[in-house]
């Protein structure tokens, strides 16, 4: 239904001649009220996921190419919550948030005009955090942190083609506070993470000597914004902004202009250092979408295209060395956890995670082919122990045979 990718755009973008990088005022800050529906569960919130084999049935079913199974205990949500979920969703390791399908067009293609929420260890049910006030609203890229959500709203009706703004809850039943909004560029969607104090993101903006790339932070409670790295667009793309929960250290690619083609790099900065400057990762060569946990780094190998699925995912330490290359295949959407890296793959009805202690991948799931299970894109995600996917049941000729499920589980220590 959805491809989150198709809205980020990097293929309308060019990256050619020469600037320099440059800062901007602080964001307007204007407290949005949003719509807080009432939200109602089905009686048995929770239910035994459907169209999964069995015990006996998976033992049965032959290992993916030798690869070991992980033995979790996997949770999914009832049909209701799953079916209307949007394309992606994001998780702290103790609450999984995602965009929801609130209504349809007149053509009957879905608006995602809702932010839901839902803790795993506490609530009864998912819960309504935002509802955009504008009904035809798109909400593609969601983050959490301890309580906090910032999401990224599409509204060319409302923004202009391909405009966005950038809206930060600070808290469960509080108002949105818009931080940042389009200027008119039609550029790529921004990207959103989030530290234990502040929000990150990536935007095109237009100033005084033309389109600018940046990357800015600010606090939650509104305070000491400033742009952490910026530059002419022909000079420098920021992409995939992402935050060490444990470290605090912000990584984030780059694309650059070097001759005919672009080079591709990561870099990072300390977000608990006032006077931290970011720092280009030399060694992580055509890298892209890095992602950390307690000073182990992750990254995909370029495909051409940042957006482009990667053979190649690589794990190292914080500055980027002692690298272990990791050979998959069409891989997208990287995570990590204290143990995990989950990705993206191209591998059928497998959902496979990477195991960074025994240095092997393992198997959560394996299904039959003929049942045609398949894990959704940018679903498939892990915060500190919690994994979170979301599966579907369709047969190959599209007839559907078993509900959407939203499910977690807590991977061992």
């Amino acid at each position: 239904m959805f491809r989150l990718t198709a809205a980020l755009g990097i293929a309308a973008f060019v990256v050619g001649c020469s600037g320099s990088p440059v800062t901007s005022p602080t964001p307007a800050l204007t407290p949005i009220a949003s719509t807080q529906p009432t939200v109602t569960a089905p009686p048995n919130t929770f239910v035994a996921p459907r169209q999964t084999p069995s015990a006996t049935e998976m033992a049965s079913l032959p290992a993916a190419s030798g690869i070991p199974s992980l033995t979790v205990d996997i949770h999914c949500l009832d049909e209701r919550w799953a079916k209307p979920t949007g394309p992606s969703a994001a998780t702290d390791g103790a609450e999984i948030v995602w965009p929801a399908i609130s209504g349809s067009d007149p053509q009957g293609q879905p608006y995602l005009a809702t932010v839901v929420a839902f803790r795993p260890a506490s609530d009864p049910q998912p819960l309504v955090v935002y509802q955009a006030p504008e009904p035809d609203t798109m909400i593609w890229i969601v983050a959490v942190r301890d309580g906090h959500y910032a999401f990224v709203e599409m509204n060319d009706r409302v923004f202009g083609p391909g405009g966005w703004r950038i809206m930060l809850v600070p808290a469960r039943g509080a108002n949105a506070v818009l931080i940042d909004k389009s200027d008119g560029v039609d550029g790529p969607v921004p990207g959103i993470a989030l530290s234990d104090h502040s929000v990150v993101w990536t935007a095109v903006h237009r100033k005084s000597n033309g389109l600018t790339y940046q990357l800015t932070q600010m606090g939650f409670g509104a305070t000491d914004t400033h742009v952490i790295d910026g530059a002419d667009v022909n000079v420098r793309q920021f992409w995939f902004p992402s935050v060490d929960p444990v470290t605090g250290r912000l990584y984030y690619s780059t694309v650059e202009p070097s001759g005919p083609d672009f080079r591709f790099g990561l870099r990072s900065v300390d977000l608990n250092d006032p006077a931290g400057l970011p720092a280009l990762l030399a060694d992580a060569g055509d890298a892209t979408q890095p992602a950390a946990y307690g000073g182990v780094l992750t990254w995909r190998d370029v495909n051409d295209n940042v957006l482009n699925g990667s053979n190649t995912v690589v794990v190292a330490n914080d500055q980027g060395g002692a690298q272990l290359p990791i050979a998959l295949s069409r891989v997208t959407n990287l995570s990590i956890g204290s143990r995990y890296l989950t990705f993206n793959e191209g591998l059928g009805n497998d959902l496979l995670l990477y195991d960074l202690r025994a240095h092997q991948l393992v198997s959560v799931e394996r299904h039959p082919a003929d049942l045609s299970t398949e894990f959704s894109e940018d679903w498939t995600l892990v915060g500190a122990d919690l994994l979170v996917f979301r599966r579907t049941h369709e047969d190959k000729n599209a007839d559907p045979v078993g509900p959407a499920e939203v499910c977690w589980a807590y991977l061992p220590q």
